[in-house]
């Protein structure tokens, strides 16, 4: 009887461009990240991590810059092994931010440099990466009518086209991602053409776990457990 797991192909789109995130589940803690170029149907094959992941929990910026990602633990030692969110840039998982002891609560990029993470307690332990910037969702006030904070309890900064996006003042409501134009069956990926046919673009199943590194290096900072760090023994 052949119980091998189905593979999965999560896919994630920017909505400012054609680029693409697929998100491979090749069994239950083992994942990869692969860049997809949907103009051209080029891919770029990037790392892999063994760990348990809510891909309902994952989210790519519009411009298809950065990869927001939650990783689940079921560790009895929740201090040394704890569930954890972080954003890296695709096809890596090699972190810029990392937000501890968070449980997935529906993250998402507001803006390519602006991502909200619905716990309000999550903080990144890095601190150090200036690319992005995390929001709090706290009260809403006069000074601050979306109720979107910095971690200091400061407004965030918003532009006036977000800020009225968020208030329900302007048409938010076109679907930019094409996911019913792709089929993703035991892991191959196909655009589905307008008569229902498929047209083959390509074969996931075949690939096996291989140590890649990143082309950048994750922030060290002694507010993390000292010698231990998520990805260790995972990616480089």
């Amino acid at each position: 009887m052949n119980t091998a797991p189905e593979i999965r192909l999560h896919l994630f789109f920017a909505t400012e461009n054609a680029s693409a995130v697929i998100l491979l589940r090749k069994a239950k803690k083992l994942y990869r990240l692969i860049a997809w170029d949907r103009d051209t149907d080029k891919f770029i094959y990037g790392q892999w991590l063994k760990k348990e992941m809510y891909p309902d929990a994952c989210a790519l910026s519009p411009d298809g810059q950065h990869f927001l990602f939650t990783v689940v633990s079921q560790h009895p030692d929740a201090a040394a092994f704890p569930s954890f969110t972080a954003i890296s840039t695709p096809p890596y998982f090699t972190a810029h931010m990392l937000f501890l002891n968070t449980y997935g609560y529906g993250p998402t990029f507001l803006s390519n440099d602006l991502v909200l993470l619905r716990d309000t307690q999550a903080r990144d332990a890095f601190g150090t990466y200036k690319n992005v910037r995390q929001a709090i969702q706290g009260q809403v006030t006069k000074d601050c009518k979306t109720g979107l904070r910095l971690p200091n309890g400061e407004p965030v900064p918003l532009s006036r086209e977000l800020r009225l996006q968020l208030l329900g003042k302007e048409d938010t409501q076109q679907d930019h991602t094409p996911l019913n134009r792709y089929d993703t069956t035991e892991g191959r990926l196909s655009h589905i053409n307008s008569d229902g046919s498929l047209q083959y673009i390509n074969d996931f199943r075949d690939m096996e776990f291989e140590e890649i590194k990143a082309p950048y290096t994750t922030p060290t900072q002694p507010n993390i457990t000292e010698g231990w760090h998520p990805l260790d023994g995972d990616v480089p």
